[in-house]
């Protein structure tokens, strides 16, 4: 496997088995495929939220250009950060999703709607940048 992009806050790595074009996340030995709905798998992604997309996307694409016929999950780890719930997680996944540049493959509405409608729990300015998002069609 082939190292990608290691935590700067997490001892957790992101590599590329580049035979079964399959991304993982190891920590300490252990293994979770990026993209498994395991518990495991959601939360061993959470941490690389908090790096910043466009950093992260660099760090991405120079690794892709090794490899130009792969392609980066980004939406699984936006979809694990909606998932966790989290007002926290749900603000870097947020930040990845308009940090995308494209429109998404996967239809995020649903968690988009679900922002805006918990004034309690998230933000004014989270709510709004849902809001927004879910203007733009994602």
């Amino acid at each position: 496997m082939e190292k990608v992009i290691k935590c700067p806050v997490s001892n957790r790595v992101i590599e590329l088995d580049v035979d079964a074009d399959s991304w993982f996340v190891t920590i300490e030995g252990a293994c979770y495929l990026i993209g498994d709905e395991s518990d495991n798998a959601v939360l061993a992604v959470l941490p690389f939220l908090e790096i910043p997309i466009q950093d992260f996307k660099k760090s991405v694409s120079e690794f892709l250009i090794k490899y130009p016929g792969s392609i980066f999950p980004y939406e699984v780890f936006i979809h694990a950060g909606f998932k966790h719930g989290s007002p926290h997680w749900t603000d870097c996944a947020l930040e990845w999703l308009s940090g995308l540049n494209h429109k998404p493959e996967s239809d995020f509405s649903k968690e988009l709607e679900i922002i805006v409608q918990k004034k309690k729990r998230y933000s004014q300015k989270s709510r709004h940048l849902a809001w927004k998002l879910l203007k733009r069609g994602y």
